[in-house]
């Protein structure tokens, strides 16, 4: 897998995807993630601080239903998609975690 193809985008969002994102934004009182991160089927989903100072991560898979006309999200994973996990947490990691490291973490 090369750097091309992990895709970092805040475009809009599917309808389904929409519906995940209000979920999360309810949680956070946020107007949407603050950065995407894409490889393969697996997006991860970084929200902006919350008030306490934390970010909330949020790892997904996308899938089309049965009739294949459908996009939908699920937070189960096959075992093809734990290297696109690995990509896209460590593309997070590296652009998040080693920024907050002299902070403690988020």
């Amino acid at each position: 897998m090369t750097e091309q193809d992990v895709i970092f985008s805040k475009e809009k969002d599917s309808a389904a995807e929409s519906a995940s994102k209000s979920e999360q934004q309810k949680k956070s009182g946020s107007s949407g993630p603050e950065k995407r991160f894409k490889s393969g089927s697996v997006i991860l989903s970084v929200w902006p601080e919350n008030e306490n100072g934390f970010r909330n991560y949020d790892l997904q898979r996308v899938y089309t239903t049965d009739d294949g006309d459908t996009w939908d999200y699920t937070n189960s994973f096959r075992l093809q998609d734990l290297k696109d996990i690995q990509v896209v947490t460590r593309k997070a990691y590296e652009k998040y975690g080693l920024e907050v490291s002299g902070r403690g973490g988020q």
